[in-house]
């Protein structure tokens, strides 16, 4: 709840990303760009079923890809974003 209140605070262009240890749909507010999306389960990395790694944008378009890696116990997620 309190990040939801900080997003809300913030100028017209951010990007937050991360390990949010749960699903986009269980806390994010409609409406909000959430990518990848579709969500791509990121943890475990070795047989990834929780789609609990992802980037919210505001403000920009953008897209993100689920890399392959073995560096650490979630997958690492690419985004791009571009101003509109």
């Amino acid at each position: 709840d309190r990040l939801v209140q900080l997003l809300w605070g913030l100028g017209p262009r951010w990007v937050v990303c991360g390990d949010f240890n749960r699903a986009a749909e269980a806390w994010v507010p409609p409406g909000w760009l959430v990518v990848p999306t579709p969500p791509v389960a990121t943890y475990p990395a070795s047989v990834p079923t929780e789609a609990i790694d992802y980037g919210l944008v505001e403000g920009m378009a953008a897209e993100a890809e689920v890399l392959d890696s073995d560096a650490s116990d979630h997958l690492p997620v690419l985004i791009v974003t571009s101003r509109p």
